[in-house]
């Protein structure tokens, strides 16, 4: 009876000669359903040819679109390129700067920087950025969040310490605008923390404790979520430039700060954004 319908609906809705979203939800229903993986792939695909044709770009179309590669990503054929080939149809239905667009090709240079293709990897995210800064509306905060997510992708594909301060030092220009701060105003803390870090990896002590204390005094606010952050993050750089003594007297602070989601910072991050899971 289902392999019935799978063939009976379909054609039914073939001879209604009238696209519409209901109409790809049915053929897209049907593909669900249907145990062949050929036809089922077939169905999909009607359901989204619908969908572009009505102009519908929206969740459906982007799950429509998931689950055509969620059945083709296993064939040999696009067994390694199947995240560019499922981009490059987002890129051409929703748009290079679409935020299902930038998570599709986010997710995809971090695969490449796990298959050891890292200088791909680090061109893709920068490509990623620029369509980014491109959409339209404020995305700032969305910039911040890959500004800061780069860093760690850019990390993993080994990019020298000095692009990777760039992409922090771009982010603490943005985050510091009063229109993009965060409701937990931790955007700016925690790329001074990141910026902080890699300066000591330079031996720039000075300015690396330079961005400690900014982050210090930014993580006082009441409505600021980073202050046992900030505070273990410049007692450990203390430790490790041999100051000890004074490392301890903010251990101290750090036992004595609340802990907690007002005391442990919960930000949210490029994948919250962007409804994906980041490795970092």
């Amino acid at each position: 009876m289902l392999m019935l319908s799978s063939e009976i609906v379909p054609s039914a809705v073939a001879l209604y000669r009238k696209d519409s979203p209901e109409l790809a939800d049915v053929l897209e229903h049907y593909g669900d359903e249907c145990q062949s993986q050929i036809r089922q792939l077939e169905l999909y695909q009607d359901a989204l040819d619908m969908r572009v044709r009505v102009g519908e770009k929206d969740e459906k179309t982007v799950e429509t679109i998931s689950k055509i590669w969620n059945v083709k990503r296993y064939w040999p054929k696009y067994r390694d390129t199947w995240q560019k080939a499922e981009l490059e149809v987002e890129s051409s239905i929703l748009g290079r700067d679409a935020r299902e667009t930038i998570a599709t090709r986010t997710m995809w240079a971090i695969a490449l920087s796990h298959q050891g293709k890292y200088a791909q990897s680090s061109k893709v995210m920068r490509e990623n950025l620029s369509y980014l800064k491109q959409a339209p509306g404020d995305r700032s905060k969305e910039i911040v969040s890959m500004l800061e997510h780069m860093n760690g992708i850019f990390r993993m594909n080994g990019e020298p310490l000095k692009a990777r301060v760039a992409l922090l030092e771009e982010a603490i220009k943005i985050s510091s605008s009063a229109k993009s701060k965060s409701p937990f105003g931790v955007d700016e803390v925690k790329s001074r923390l990141g910026l902080a870090s890699l300066l000591g990896e330079m031996h720039d002590y000075d300015e690396a404790e330079k961005q400690y204390r900014i982050a210090l005094k930014l993580s006082e606010r009441p409505d600021n979520c980073m202050r046992r952050d900030s505070l273990q993050a410049y007692s450990h750089f203390l430790f490790k430039i041999g100051r000890s003594r004074e490392a301890q007297s903010y251990d101290r602070l750090i036992a004595e700060a609340p802990t907690g989601r007002c005391g442990t910072s919960e930000p949210t991050t490029l994948g919250d954004l962007l409804g994906i899971a980041l490795p970092f």
